[in-house]
């Protein structure tokens, strides 16, 4: 960590020089990944999250398309999909969750093999 991360003034730093651009740079890159880390940790308390890993995912299970309508809309992502983009908690839970990946999405070979991927065992 650089001096101003252990308090003194930022400010002080660039008036004399004391700080370059890439100093700066780490800097803020250390604030911004322990902002997120706090802010994980408060969501965590938050009541919508305290609900246990298998209740989620029998959530998400009904943004799943229907087999018989595959989504094939690359405009839009999946509704499961969507999910993932809520929350780590949310994200974790979606992507460790095979079941929620067994309708295959089709309109590129890298998502078709992700798919696959994350459906695991599951009966597609």
């Amino acid at each position: 960590m650089s001096q101003s991360s252990k308090g003194w003034s930022a400010k002080a730093f660039i008036v004399t020089g004391g700080l370059g651009t890439s100093e700066l740079d780490r800097d803020i890159g250390e604030a911004e990944r322990y902002l997120a880390f706090l802010h994980r940790i408060r969501n965590r308390q938050l009541p919508a999250l305290r609900v246990p890993s298998e209740i989620l995912e029998y959530i998400f299970s009904f943004c799943q398309c229907h087999p018989e309508q595959p989504h094939r809309d690359r405009r839009h992502p999946p509704a499961w999909v969507v999910v993932t983009h809520v929350c780590h908690l949310w994200r974790d839970v979606a992507l460790s969750s095979p079941r929620l990946w067994r309708n295959v999405v089709t309109y590129s070979q890298p998502w078709m093999e992700e798919t696959l991927s994350r459906s695991k065992e599951v009966p597609l």
